[in-house]
């Protein structure tokens, strides 16, 4: 699995990434054809001292990319792109930071991809 801070963005653009995976050994591009990729983009979970019970909130996505919505894209050996626009997402990820999370199945069997952070940084612009 991988650990990741992507670069910040801010409220008033569009994100767009792209990830490249290759074989820890041989350095190789991995094929990704024919895997279904999905990402999501949550509220940093955070912990809420003082209740009588620990809560957490967060980790309900708020958007969601994937290869079956043709938002995450395969362009090439070994790499996977997604956008999330801003026509899309236009006031869902206001400034903060969020939690990224993503998920490679192939024949069957889904495993957690990555997991990690963004910066959302208010656009200023109206």
């Amino acid at each position: 699995m991988i650990t990741a801070s992507f670069p910040a963005i801010t409220t008033k653009s569009d994100w767009n990434d792209a990830i490249q995976l290759t074989d820890s050994e041989t350095g190789d591009p991995i094929d990704l054809s024919g895997c279904s990729i999905v990402i999501s983009v949550a509220r940093k979970r955070r912990h809420s001292p003082g209740y009588r019970h620990d809560w957490w909130w967060g980790s309900r996505p708020l958007l969601t990319a994937s290869t079956d919505l043709g938002t995450v894209t395969i362009p090439d050996l070994g790499i996977f792109a997604f956008t999330f626009p801003l026509s899309t997402r236009g006031g869902v990820l206001t400034p903060g930071v969020y939690e990224v999370g993503a998920t490679i199945a192939q024949s069957g069997e889904t495993i957690q991809l990555l997991l990690g952070t963004i910066a959302v940084l208010d656009g200023i612009v109206p």
